[in-house]
């Protein structure tokens, strides 16, 4: 006999269409897992549906009761009031029993099912789960979701598992917490080829994410974005974060642990001024910092450059800064030290790629005396580069020179990227500034500026119409 009856799990769908002789829907599915003694539970029970006014006494408006099948715990029942079914917020209470023996179990507490068959008219189940322990319906469950949903259909948004709609200004249509773990997740989309999670918004943000001490959004995939962001007036995906330590600083943070994997990638396929990746920073920080090595397969345009190093006289407490060397041609410096024969020559040989990589040279020689002669040597080119070598003769014999040659590059790449020395700025740059502050000017006349004057002479499209609530769906 059957002394202690438990349910682990119960679900209910809602959104099946009831007969015409009624106004209002309010047939509905009812499906769960039984358990006896620990155990799932096999064979016929009777379930009995109540619907009462009241969460706690109140008055019985109507039951259903019927006869279930439970094979591995496993159990499904149509359930239809009808009569005494109204909107005005009824309960149901459930009681089951094995068939025909003993009394019925109660259940508690009453679940209210407003949400539900209330809905009527609309055109796609809703399917909620919840766990039962202890004979009381909590929303709740130590292995597996405490609400699921789940739809067959194919068309967005009416095969939406669950659908969270607030009309209130400023509500939310779903609102996810996790309070406990370090692994806990407020909101977890996966999705084995489509969007673990899907964002959509006209005017304001389609997704946001917000963490005190974790991750505001974090995205994940097998084979394809594992955040992805679309926004006609903003940006696609945002991150800010207000922590100010060393590891958790990032208002975005891109990991890749795959071979040869990008942790962040940025495209910019359309327009002179789109930039893939853009960084500002102001208060004296930087707009891009790395720790790493740093590839620039293209031009490197800058306002100046400099290496910095540790001192190598004092390296904990003092830096050795150096400026780049700047021209307008795209040279190259090479140099060295040669001593001249007894005839006082000396020919010096460049590497084999050194005409191929260069051309339009120039030369300097400068005589090294340590002993100091009162004598003075003189120093000069007799047969310019040649077959990637040129030779030197001095007045004096076995006489130390150090020479230097530059070039100017003319391979290929160099070819096709010559550099402008002067040139004037595009009609959305003009009046506008590198380094507006140097000027006198104000922030708003930097070069940020390009991308609001390209929106307002190349408006975006309108963006697509998306799936929004239809006339007959209720929330």
């Amino acid at each position: 006999m059957l002394r202690m009856l438990t349910t682990s799990l119960v679900a209910f769908v809602i959104g099946l269409l009831a007969p015409a002789a009624f106004a209002q829907n309010t047939a509905f599915t009812y499906q769960g897992r039984l358990r006896s003694a620990g155990l799932p539970a096999n064979g016929s029970y009777d379930i009995q549906f109540e619907l009462w006014d009241a969460p706690t006494g109140g008055t019985l408006l109507s039951s259903s009761g019927d006869i279930v099948a439970v094979t591995g715990g496993v159990f499904s029942a149509q359930v239809q009031f009808i009569t005494g079914f109204s909107c005005a917020n009824p309960y149901l209470q459930i009681k089951v029993r094995p068939q025909g023996v003993g009394a019925y179990q109660l259940l508690t507490p009453r679940q209210s099912i407003t949400p539900t068959p209330c809905a009527s008219g609309l055109t796609y189940p809703f399917v909620g789960i919840a766990d039962i322990s202890s004979d009381a319906f909590t929303v709740s469950n130590t292995t597996g979701a405490g609400i699921a949903g789940i739809n067959t259909q194919s068309i967005f948004p009416n095969g939406a598992g669950v659908v969270g709609v607030s009309e209130a200004a400023s509500g939310i249509g779903v609102s996810g917490f996790a309070n406990s773990g370090t692994l806990a997740k407020a909101v977890y989309g996966e999705a084995l080829e489509g969007f673990g999670l899907l964002g959509l918004s006209q005017t304001g943000t389609g997704m946001y994410g917000q963490s005190s001490s974790g991750n505001g959004a974090h995205g994940f995939s097998v084979s394809a974005a594992g955040i992805e962001g679309n926004s006609s007036t903003g940006p696609g995906v945002y991150g800010k974060n207000s922590s100010s330590t060393t590891t958790s600083d990032a208002g975005v943070v891109g990991e890749s642990t795959a071979n040869n994997g990008n942790g962040v990638a940025g495209f910019a396929n359309n327009g002179t001024n789109a930039w893939a990746v853009y960084g500002q920073a102001s208060g004296g920080g930087y707009a891009g910092y790395f720790a790493g090595r740093v590839n620039v397969t293209g031009m490197l345009t800058k306002g100046g450059g400099a290496f910095r190093i540790d001192h190598p006289l004092d390296p904990a407490n003092k830096y050795l800064s150096h400026s780049f060397v700047e021209s307008p041609d795209m040279m190259n410096i090479y140099n060295g030290v040669i001593t001249t024969d007894a005839r006082g020559y000396a020919t010096v040989t460049m590497p084999e790629w050194f005409e191929t990589l260069n051309f339009d040279f120039r030369y300097q020689l400068t005589i090294i005396d340590d002993s100091n002669s009162p004598d003075f040597v003189q120093a000069k080119i007799v047969s310019r580069i040649r077959d990637n070598q040129f030779t030197l003769r001095t007045s004096a014999p076995n006489t130390v020179v150090s020479w230097q040659v530059t070039g100017i590059r003319h391979d290929p790449f160099a070819n096709a990227n010559r550099i402008q020395v002067e040139a004037y700025k595009s009609d959305l740059e003009r009046g506008l500034y590198l380094h507006p502050e140097l000027y006198g000017r104000s922030a708003g006349e930097g070069m940020e500026q390009v991308k609001a004057r390209a929106a307002a002479l190349n408006p975006p499209a309108p963006p697509t119409a998306q799936p929004t609530k239809s006339a007959n769906q209720t929330p």
